[in-house]
């Protein structure tokens, strides 16, 4: 086990300011309702959570380059059980060479500026400079979720405040996700907007204060991660059916087709890194909940003409797509497709998840011209932006919301497996109970899936509370014995 920096002895010690900010950035962090600049002002864009982020790196910078003392506590807070992220960096890098050298990151795109950015917008999100830039959003959310979360969350008093903030916000989300449904039933308005910054809404879809309906989805399954892990850092039964019916129909409220592929993800990464090594009765009770929630699944989709329609525009999308992707795609053509019946011209659900779906046509392509290269080592991290400005003729920011899209396009099979190892291998390798391992792992997964439905930065938190919580546990128990 390696040393932590977790202080056990100290009881009474009060949470510090920085640390307290460094909290509430890390629990806003999947608020997305409040992005208060839009990415086309600044390139990137500016919500509550990422300015108290910036005020803890810019504090943290100042201590760093000021102390010898908080250098070396910073520096042994990146912790051996995180070299997996070094060896997922360094293939990221490889594989940025050989899309370089295989022309991924030089297709021909318009070079004039998108409408609606401003000059700096247009030179952050351009294709000359994206993808370099995606190489540091790598290592940022690595460093800030889990390596500062050892080093910032040093007693049990911060541990207990971040679990404290963190329901407090899940109680204000559900609250207001609720709420906002409850009065488009009573007054037919059109609900809470997505984002403070667009105004923005989604209809009778729940999303709180979480942005998009997808987004709430990861969110949620994030929250029963946090709360059984609270259980665990309190040796307390806390996560009682009460919270599980919820969440669980909150996450339902959302219609949310990305959710719907996280759970599908959830059940792959399951059966490939944890069934295996399960007894039979285990293996049973998982096949009989899938199936439980498969149907579950299938009966939204009927009830939710969204999701249904999903199915349906797929098959006319695949077809139209085969004739030629390059070509102007006339979305209302699909209300002439067969099986589709009942059609808006005007609202097709895919429009949308064109950057989610040309670059993984792309790597069809080459797949039938027997061209594995890229499958399997990928194009280079931002590569998936310019691929879609390629298909879509635009030149701004066009990045898949899906994690597996980019992971497979980005660094092919073998990243995202190292990716994958990421997450994994620390939790594995901790010392605990049998089944506090399992169930870490259940939850682990569960994120993964999450995240390669829908990218967002859950499973760089709920690893960094992970080790937080063990680290600590396996100190306290040591101190005890």
């Amino acid at each position: 086990m390696p040393e932590s920096n977790i202080n056990t002895e100290t009881k009474t010690s009060r949470v510090n300011l920085l640390t307290k900010v460094y909290i509430w950035s890390v629990v806003m962090e999947p608020f997305y309702m409040f992005v208060l600049v839009p990415q086309n002002i600044t390139g990137i864009g500016a919500n509550f959570a990422r300015i108290l982020q910036f005020i803890v790196c810019a504090s943290l910078c100042l201590k760093f380059f000021s102390s010898k003392r908080v250098r070396g506590r910073i520096l042994d807070s990146f912790s051996p059980l995180n070299n997996n992220i070094t060896y997922y960096f360094i293939f990221a890098i490889l594989a940025g060479f050989l899309g370089l050298y295989t022309g991924s990151y030089s297709f021909s795109i318009e070079s004039n500026q998108a409408v609606g950015n401003s000059v700096i917008a247009d030179f952050v999100l351009s294709p000359s400079f994206r993808p370099f830039f995606e190489y540091f959003i790598a290592f940022y959310y690595f460093a800030y979720f889990v390596v500062l979360a050892g080093y910032m969350l040093t007693t049990k008093e911060a541990i207990d405040y971040f679990f404290k903030v963190f329901v407090i916000a899940l109680l204000i989300c559900l609250f207001a996700g609720f709420l906002d449904l409850l009065l488009q039933l009573l007054f037919k308005y059109e609900g809470f907007s997505r984002q403070f910054a667009d105004g923005r809404s989604v209809g009778f879809r729940f999303h709180g204060i979480a942005g998009e309906p997808r987004d709430a989805f990861s969110y949620l399954m994030l929250s029963l991660g946090i709360l059984a892990l609270r259980d665990i850092w309190e040796d307390k039964k806390k996560l009682t059916l009460f919270w599980i019916i919820l969440i669980t129909t909150a996450t339902l409220l959302t219609q949310s087709f990305s959710g719907i592929l996280g759970f599908v993800f959830f059940g792959i990464l399951v059966m490939i890194y944890y069934l295996p090594y399960t007894s039979l009765k285990i293996k049973l009770l998982f096949f009989s909940i899938a199936l439980f929630v498969s149907l579950a699944i299938f009966i939204n989709t009927l009830l939710s003409d969204r999701l249904t329609r999903y199915y349906y525009e797929f098959f006319w999308l695949y077809s139209l797509l085969e004739g030629g992707p390059l070509k102007e795609i006339d979305w209302a053509s699909r209300c002439n497709f067969p099986n589709i019946t009942e059609c808006d011209r005007f609202v097709a659900v895919f429009k949308g998840q064109m950057s989610n779906i040309y670059p993984i046509w792309h790597l069809w392509e080459e797949i039938k011209e027997f061209n594995f290269l890229h499958l399997f080592i990928g194009n280079g991290l931002g590569s998936t932006s310019i691929i879609n400005n390629y298909y879509m003729h635009s030149n701004g920011l066009e990045n898949p919301h899906a994690g597996i899209i980019r992971s497979l396009y980005e660094t092919g099979i073998i990243g995202t497996l190292l990716f994958i190892a990421v997450f994994l291998t620390p939790i594995k390798k901790m010392y605990m109970n049998n089944n506090i391992n399992s169930k870490l792992i259940i939850f682990m997964l569960l994120m993964l899936g999450m995240y390669f439905a829908h990218r967002s930065a859950i499973p760089y938190i709920f690893l960094g509370m992970v080790l937080v919580v063990l680290n600590n546990k396996s100190i306290t128990s040591k101190g005890t014995s």
